[in-house]
Formats: structure tokens, C-alpha cells, sequence
């Protein structure tokens, strides 16, 4: 799967714009790394100095944009090809949102975009599903992508706990 573009512009919803990391956000996104509920399904909080590392990675990474209301950013969401062999190399939506906005519909509202976003920008042979990949555990989540249509495929075992894969078809 190659690469879309970037989002040329901000992408914006009715109450998000969705845009590309700056050094802004920075302390943001560490102080997020660093919520042990936040990421409770996702490995755990890891060193400060790895999570630095990670965002410095993700600032040159194409398609990892941050969700911000009119007065601060609230999360962020992914979309990059799925390194799991049975996706088959199609897009996976990724998403991580503070606590403080959990229940408001943020998070909803920004994969929704992104979903949309994604099968404008890639080619049906190379999009014709997202994926997303959650703990079996993480009912919001699952909640989360079953509201958008997204089905489960796959049950798996990996990083010591049971895993889902969730499919939304090209419309």
C-alpha cells in the first residue's frame, strides 16, 4: 500500500479540525503517553523517553494527524497500512484520545472523518477495507467501531492478551 497524501489542508468536522502535528503539540502528547488508563489496552505507559522518541517519529509520518477542538487538542488519529498479514495490507485507522474527553463523541466523530478521508485518498485496489485493531478487552472501543459500521473479522491472541480486527467495506 502506498502512502496518500498528506491532508493538504486541515480537515475539519463540526466540532474538530484534524491536522498534522507541530512542535506544539508535543507536550500534549506526552502527558497522553503518560495516562496509565489511556493506555491500558495499548501496552501501558511507556519510559518518557521512549515516548518522546515515538512522537518525534510520528511528526515525519505521514497520515498521523492530531485532533483539536477551537481551544485544545483532544487526541489523535492514524491511518497507515495494517501490518497484520490477514488484512492483506489494507489501511488501519488508529486512534488515542485523553480521558478528559472520553464520552463527548470526539473520537467518534475524528474516525468517522478519517474513514471517509481515507477511501477518497486511496485507490479501491489498495483500499477496498479499513481496518481497525483493538483489545477484545476495550469494549468502548469496540463500541466505538461498531457505530461506524466497522464489523469484526478476526479474533487473535498477541501481546499477551486477545486482539479484534474490525472491517468497514469501501462504500
Amino acid at each position: 500500500m502506498t502512502d496518500a497524501a498528506w491532508l493538504p489542508e486541515p480537515l475539519t468536522t463540526d466540532r474538530l479540525v484534524l491536522r498534522a502535528f507541530t512542535a506544539a503539540d508535543e507536550e500534549f502528547l506526552v502527558e497522553l503517553g503518560g495516562d496509565p488508563e489511556t493506555w491500558r489496552y495499548l501496552g501501558g505507559v511507556r519510559p518518557i523517553e521512549d515516548r518522546r522518541r515515538s512522537i518525534a517519529k510520528a511528526f515525519a509520518t505521514p497520515n498521523v494527524f492530531i485532533a483539536c477542538t477551537d481551544t485544545e487538542q483532544v487526541g489523535f488519529v492514524s491511518l497507515r497500512p495494517c501490518d497484520r498479514e490477514s488484512a492483506g495490507g489494507v489501511p488501519e485507522v488508529g486512534y488515542v484520545f485523553a480521558r478528559a474527553h472520553w464520552g463527548h463523541g470526539y473520537a467518534r466523530e475524528a474516525v468517522a472523518a478519517i474513514l471517509r478521508w481515507g477511501f477518497e485518498q486511496y485507490p479501491a485496489t489498495e483500499a477496498p477495507r479499513i481496518v481497525a485493531l483493538t483489545q477484545e478487552a476495550n469494549d468502548r472501543s469496540r463500541r466505538l467501531l461498531e457505530s461506524l459500521g466497522m464489523y469484526l473479522v478476526e479474533r487473535y491472541f498477541a501481546w499477551d492478551a486477545q486482539q479484534t480486527m474490525y472491517a468497514i467495506d469501501r462504500p
